[in-house]
């Protein structure tokens, strides 16, 4: 394993000279192969160790979760593993396909020099803004009463979450509110790839541990999101939380407002027997 990275590492290191290697059609499944790295290894990784966390019902550990003593209903969590386990699948026929159309859009995404730093911090900072901005409004838009009652409520299944509902999503919400606001920005920036294939991973990263319903003294705090699962109609529709700042949607969030705690009928049963 170690070996492999240390030669991914080369490769990304002197990518003009790999990239001019390439015979037609290599560079398709390049592509292909990142994006793979970048959003199924990463997802399926990272919140693979985060499941594990669920399965002890050790006191200790409790102090680490948002929501002590509470479980996601255990069939909930099964079909949520087989349904984004399909979704990954088809994510990879649709980047296969859409290979065409994103060279013609950008010929240098698998071609040429690897970008500099500057270039992959400027382009992160864009993506990040993007991203938030698209994520915001999207997801708010997904509250309106029929969107949410039609689409958005799959997602809101999850009263206590796990990274793996990050992707537990209406069709329509995984195109609204996970890929555009994922891939806006590098597609606008006309990224390289290896800078495509990097932000992919951070969005991960951070869409992941935003539902792992668990909060480390080193780790970030993700209970902004949390409180949205868990008070599902009160606000907190983005990730960078100046939108709800703005817009005045975390008001419940910061305490300036009252809010009712529901107890979804999925979840009824994933309460700790000393707290029903």
């Amino acid at each position: 394993m170690l070996v492999e990275v240390i030669r991914l590492l080369e490769i990304i290191t002197h990518w003009d000279k790999f990239s001019a290697t390439l015979q037609p059609g290599e560079d398709r499944i390049v592509y292909i192969g990142l994006l793979c790295i970048a959003h199924s290894l990463v997802f399926f990784t990272v919140n693979t160790v985060n499941l594990l966390f669920w399965i002890p019902r050790w006191a200790w550990l409790e102090k680490f979760r948002f929501q002590p003593r509470r479980r996601p209903d255990s069939g909930l969590i099964a079909n949520c593993i087989a349904y984004v386990t399909l979704f990954h699948l088809l994510s990879l026929l649709m980047a296969w396909a859409a290979y065409p159309y994103a060279v013609a859009w950008n010929p240098k995404l698998v071609f040429g020099d690897a970008p500099s730093w500057k270039t992959v911090l400027l382009h992160f900072a864009v993506s990040y803004f993007l991203t938030d901005l698209t994520f915001y409004w999207g997801h708010r838009l997904l509250h309106t009463k029929w969107l949410y009652r039609n689409v958005h409520k799959q997602h809101h299944q999850f009263y206590v979450t796990i990274g793996f509902a990050s992707e537990y999503a209406h069709p329509v919400e995984l195109l609204l509110s996970n890929i555009v606001p994922a891939i806006i920005g590098p597609v606008l920036l006309r990224s390289h790839l290896l800078v495509f294939a990097g932000w992919i991973t951070l969005v991960i990263l951070g869409t992941s541990w935003g539902h792992s319903g668990m909060a480390f003294p080193f780790s970030l705090s993700t209970n902004f999101h949390d409180f949205h699962h868990s008070h599902p109609h009160s606000g907190n529709f983005g990730s960078l939380r100046f939108w709800d700042w703005l817009m005045g949607t975390s008001k419940a969030y910061n305490g300036t407002k009252p809010v009712e705690i529901p107890r979804p009928i999925a979840q009824r049963r994933a309460v700790a027997p000393e707290q029903k």
